[in-house]
């Protein structure tokens, strides 16, 4: 596995469907040759046969791992023998999830009371084995919700597969800790709604798959897919976040790693990449305790682990930059998950160095409190090596900022980093105000006053950092 995940996962598809005509070898060798380091197969057969040529096919290749269980439309064949069978299977290490299990009221191949008890057993399953779920729901999201509610199913983890449902219904998933996943379908000119819902949830909860030999993404609409095809899910999906399919690439296959339980090495990165930027993490230290800061929860962003093992080195630093061509980047930014001027001698010493090595910008992203740190107007110091400065308002008053931002100096912080935005204003080339889009925040509000600063102002997408 690549040390940053940079390779695609094709999270769902059904390499032992009869679509394949037997021979699945030529298409796990063009899914390779498109850039898929991982496959995960879920069982298309009923029962006990697709559960052990699903394992069969794991086994042989250590690259693929699987999922078994009894999909809604076969729920009719539930039987204690089947289920004892699959847990036998299910329980070896090549599988990695139970499923693909639910209800869909779209079809009725097996009747509701049928597919209720056996998705209740899958959810059993997967707590017993302590493998997360892989979900199926389809026109039928309310009594999908309150079976995964009734069976405590978010303890065992999972995914929607194929989202189709609505934003609401996402983000409360989201929130209990399952992710969702995209298919080919956010290629479709008609799925507007679904692009619009990609566009809003959090990155790091999102897979990306195929469901292969179904659901082809354009131009391959209508005929057979592939694994390989997963590389159009990640270009699109990458175009309605805008970031770079390298990032869509790390970002997805970090999220898949993380819910199916696989190996992954968590290398604190000093120097990483995000869209065509260049960032630099050189200490974890802050000077505010934000309550919505991510670190909070996770130290994971845009699949980089952020959480340091202690402060760089001027020479370690360096070491990480030199793997880079600088001119290949927009900006360098000081950034990371603390506060950069906290080293301030640091600081300027890198970016002089930077500077150097033909940068073409340096940015840093402040919370704005250097100069009560220092007890003296840093602005100029900082002005002298770095082209931008983006500054952390993120509210329209200082009881406000106090509240959400709480630091040693209390309500004296938040004019201390107006202050800090109108010194800026004389000496860098460009100064941005951001504030992070909380829902009790006053947006407009905080816009009103950086325009009266006469600086740019930025919305910060609330849970998504990077």
């Amino acid at each position: 596995m690549s040390e940053n995940n940079e390779f695609l996962t094709d999270s769902h598809c059904h390499l032992d469907d009869e679509k394949w005509g037997g021979d699945i070898e030529p298409i796990l060798l063009r899914a390779k040759e498109a850039g898929v380091g991982r496959i995960i197969t879920v069982a298309t057969r009923q029962g006990e046969e697709g559960a052990l040529q699903t394992l069969k096919i794991c086994k042989e290749h250590d690259w693929i791992r699987g999922v078994v269980g009894i999909h809604p439309h076969d729920a009719k064949i539930m039987t204690d023998e089947i289920l004892a069978k699959l847990e036998n299977i299910a329980s070896s290490p090549e599988i990695v999830a139970v499923g693909e299990t639910g209800l869909d009221f779209h079809y009725n191949y097996s009747p509701p009371e049928k597919q209720e008890p056996a998705f209740r057993e899958m959810i059993r399953m997967a707590r017993r084995l302590g493998k997360p779920l892989v979900i199926h729901s389809r026109e039928s999201a309310t009594r999908t919700l309150e079976i995964l509610d009734e069976e405590k199913a978010w303890e065992a983890g999972g995914v929607m597969h194929c989202f189709s449902y609505d934003a609401q219904v996402a983000r409360y998933i989201i929130s209990k800790g399952f992710y969702v996943s995209f298919t080919g379908v956010i290629t479709y000119p008609q799925a507007v709604k679904t692009r619009e819902i990609l566009a809003s949830l959090p990155t790091e909860k999102i897979l990306i798959e195929t469901d292969a030999p179904y659901l082809a993404p354009v131009p391959y609409r209508g005929k057979r897919n592939e694994p390989s095809y997963v590389a159009i899910v990640a270009k699109a999906f990458a175009e309605i976040r805008k970031l770079s399919e390298r990032d869509i690439m790390r970002i997805t296959t970090t999220n898949a790693t993380r819910l199916f339980r696989l190996p992954m090495s968590l290398n604190s990165q000093v120097a990483y990449v995000i869209r065509n930027n260049l960032y630099l993490n050189i200490t974890n230290r802050c000077t505010l305790s934000c309550k919505f800061c991510p670190k909070r929860k996770d130290w994971m962003v845009k699949g980089h682990y952020l959480k340091l093992e202690g402060e760089p080195s001027f020479e370690r630093v360096m070491e990480e930059v030199q793997k880079f061509d600088l001119s290949s980047f927009k900006e360098v930014v000081f950034c990371g998950f603390g506060e950069p001027t906290l080293r301030l001698q640091f600081l300027i010493e890198i970016a002089k160095k930077l500077r150097e090595m033909s940068a073409k910008s340096i940015r840093l992203d402040t919370d704005g409190l250097a100069n009560l740190v220092y007890g003296r107007d840093v602005t100029g110091e900082i002005a002298e090596v770095i082209d931008e400065v983006s500054v952390s308002l993120n509210a329209p008053d200082a009881k406000t900022y106090n509240s959400i931002c709480p630091s040693r100096y209390g309500e004296s912080a938040y004019e201390e980093v107006k202050n800090f935005i109108l010194l800026s204003k004389e000496k860098f080339k460009r100064v941005t105000a951001t504030v992070v889009g909380m829902p009790d925040i006053d947006v407009e509000k905080c816009r009103k006053i950086v325009q009266e600063m006469g600086v740019e102002f930025r919305v910060r997408e609330y849970n998504e950092v990077g």
